[in-house]
């Protein structure tokens, strides 16, 4: 994403915006007359439930539980009474709009009252008693409540600014700030009204209740549009035009009092919104069904968004809405939203939210840590009633020692566990893997596998893509990963079974991975292709050499038994320098082969053949294993053939999933197989042994003294068809 700002200095400009606020709001609050009192509405009047110590009250002679029933000016003759309805903390509570404006007036003229250098408060035991107040409320008195809600819309705010700059070219992001700052246009003027002592300006008073109305419908409208837009787009219509067209109309209804009743200007308009959500919701929901990334999204985005709102329309608008007092006051209840932007920065870290990467869990840890060093400031000095000084050097000492390690670990292990591995213990145990494995297995078989291993993924397809590099698509939701010598290339979907998204680090550790494997694979063709021309050598010696030599043995020979031997020596040596000299057979051909030889063998030594196999498959066998293969199934012939006194051989072939078994089986006299394994050289066993192990196979044996023989040969072909041609070589 392209952004003419940092994100960093887009973070600071929203702090400083919303330190302006702040200072507003204070000013706003500071800025009515203050007689120093705490007060409740009673049933006949406003009742005195605190006196704060020093303020103009305090030597006014009333008492903790007085019942103040009318207020005037020192030398008027008529005193406006005060009522339960006069202490009202949110004025949207009226059922009609009469109300709502009578309300108003009657703080105006409480207003004019208390801004009188010296007012009468009558008391309902007929007490007058004269206050002074003060023209503004100290800084220091403004209560819990007022701090509170602006700690809620900035905490709001901040949360989702911190979505919004890393991600501001998304729609979902866009909208979820916007909606954040219509949550704060209305809890910016509910703190100032909802914590007043007695009244403020009506004109005043009703410009702010209109804000926080005008800022409610903001926030459901641009809440509203997130679940058109986000995880996708249900349709082109405009809908944010269309939620600004019906915020417009909604506060118009409501600001020139089109209705009678309350309920149908400010709560109904809330639950008809929140009906609206729940629509939109199920329909992402549908939507989704075939995407799990976008469906585990869309199931915690839809959990975080309608906790705070439901419960909020449940416990407020709800029981006005049927003629009850509400449950929750709407000063307490912003927090159920500041919950929602939590519950939100939870999936953005589990579930990707908006598809932010790895940076949005370190603002979102730096954020929390700095409010954290200062909720344990507040908390020292409030518990151990510590001066700010040496609070603050006790801070300072905790810092060093504990916090800044502490929380430098916790950094450390979040972003580990986030991630699911440490990468220097991953690399060097996929490289154990690929070095024991790769000998045997095709890179299109086993660098699939290798990357399952890593990553999880919900799909892994191979493309035929000539990409030169790994690439992250599709927002993170897949990654492009180029062919292996000999493979196609590769693309992942959905990490972790879905649980997240590809990063800039997940590419970085699969080109390590993808360039150790290229480099294996490298150095075994270059050790194949060595040990192919040194065969090539050694067969080259061996035909310009030895066998011209071996063939001057046959016509050199004094009788006809050397003779014969020589010549079957000079075959043997003939087939060995042929082995070597081939690269490849098919299985089939190899087998065909083995069987016209030991038929040829069979019938010259009058012994019945049942040759046994199962289907074969079309694949290449390697030279060595030919040979080897070949030699042990001649030998066993041999033993049988000279010692065994046997009618009738057996011999029986399978292949199943790279697993060949051979296996020899003759009805003859047997052997001592314990015998035989002492006598090193006995009846060809160790030849047989030997050649078994060179090829990693497994030899069983199975002879009773009298009762036949059977021999069975285990191994795992090594299939040479995937390796790549030598430079120069010929076919």
């Amino acid at each position: 994403m392209k952004q003419n700002v940092s994100p960093h200095n887009v973070l600071v400009l929203v702090t400083a915006a919303l330190l302006l606020v702040a200072i507003a709001a204070v000013q706003l609050a500071t800025s009515s007359p203050w007689f120093g009192l705490k007060l409740s509405a009673a049933e006949q009047g406003a009742r005195v439930i605190g006196i704060v110590e020093h303020g103009p009250a305090a030597n006014s002679g009333l008492q903790h539980g007085d019942l103040i029933i009318a207020i005037k000016i020192v030398g008027d003759s008529a005193a406006l009474s005060i009522e339960a309805g006069d202490l009202m903390i949110e004025p949207d509570d009226h059922a009609s709009y009469k109300n709502y404006f009578l309300f108003f007036q009657k703080q105006t003229q409480l207003h004019q009252i208390v801004t009188a250098k010296t007012v009468l408060l009558k008391t309902a035991d007929g007490k007058n008693i004269a206050v002074s107040p003060e023209a503004q409320k100290p800084l220091s008195e403004l209560s819990f409540y007022f701090w509170f809600q602006l700690a809620c819309g900035f905490a709001v705010v901040l949360m989702a600014a911190m979505v919004w700059v890393y991600a501001s070219d998304q729609m979902g992001p866009r909208l979820y700030m916007l909606a954040a700052v219509g949550l704060l246009v209305a809890i910016f003027p509910s703190a100032i009204y909802t914590t007043r002592e007695l009244s403020i300006d009506g004109e005043l008073f009703e410009a702010l209740s209109r804000m926080n109305q005008l800022g409610v419908l903001f926030f459901c409208g641009f809440g509203t549009a997130i679940l058109w837009y986000y995880p996708n787009r249900i349709s082109h219509f405009s809908f944010i035009k269309a939620m600004l067209l019906a915020v417009g109309v909604l506060f118009s209804i409501n600001y020139f009092a089109l209705y009678e009743s309350l309920h149908l200007g400010v709560r109904l308009p809330i639950v008809l919104w929140l009906l609206l959500d729940v629509t939109l919701a199920v329909v992402q929901w549908r939507r989704t069904a075939t995407d799990p990334v976008a469906r585990a999204q869309v199931k915690w985005f839809i959990l975080a968004w309608f906790v705070g709102p439901v419960f909020y329309t449940a416990l407020n608008v709800f029981p006005l809405l049927v003629g009850y007092e509400p449950v929750l006051t709407q000063e307490t209840g912003w927090l159920l939203f500041v919950f929602v932007y939590l519950a939100i920065a939870l999936g953005l870290i589990k579930y990707r939210l908006f598809n932010l990467d790895k940076w949005i869990l370190t603002a979102w840890f730096w954020f929390l840590c700095g409010l954290a060093f200062i909720l344990v400031d507040a908390i020292v000095i409030a518990l151990t009633g510590m001066s700010q000084n040496i609070s603050l050097m006790l801070l300072l000492a905790i810092t060093g020692w504990l916090y800044i390690p502490l929380r430098q670990l916790t950094l450390d292990r979040v972003l580990a566990r986030r991630s699911g591995r440490d990468q220097d213990n991953t690399v060097s145990a996929l490289l154990n893997e690929i070095l024991r494995r790769a000998p045997n297995e095709k890179p299109d078989e086993l660098w699939p596998d290798i990357l399952q291993q890593l990553f999880q993924p919900l799909q892994i397809n191979q493309l035929d893509d000539r990409a030169d590099k790994v690439t992250v698509q599709n927002h993170g939701q897949s990654i492009l990963i180029p062919a292996l010598p000999g493979s196609l290339a590769v693309c992942l979907y959905n990490a972790q079974k879905g649980a997240r998204l590809f990063s800039p680090d997940d590419a970085a550790l699969i080109e390590s991975v993808w360039m150790i494997y290229k480099h294996v694979l490298a150095f075994q063709q270059a050790q194949h292709n060595g040990a192919r021309i040194e065969r090539r050598r050694i067969a080259r010696d061996l035909h310009d050499d030895v066998s011209a030599k071996v063939l001057s043995l046959v016509y050199r020979a004094d009788n006809d038994e050397n003779a014969d031997l020589a010549r079957e020596t000079l075959s043997d040596l003939r087939s060995v320098i042929h082995d070597l000299e081939s690269k490849s057979i098919s299985l089939k051909d190899a087998v065909r082969e083995w069987r016209l030889e030991a038929k040829r063998r069979c019938e010259e030594a009058k012994l019945v053949l049942h040759w046994q196999q199962t289907e074969l498959p079309e694949s290449e066998l390697l030279a060595i294993y030919k040979s080897s293969l070949r030699k042990i199934l001649r030998e066993s012939l041999s033993n049988i053939i000279k010692h065994a006194d046997a009618n009738e051989v057996t011999v029986k072939l399978s292949y199943d999933a790279g697993q060949f078994c051979l296996q020899i089986e003759d009805d003859g006299k047997g052997f001592d197989k314990n015998l035989a394994a002492k006598n090193k050289s006995g009846i060809g066993l160790s030849s047989i042994r030997r050649r078994v192990f060179d090829l990693g196979g497994e030899l069983k044996i199975d002879t009773d003294h009298g009762g036949g023989s059977c021999i069975q040969v285990s191994l795992m072909l090594s299939d040479e068809s995937y390796q790549i041609k030598a430079v120069g070589d010929s076919e």
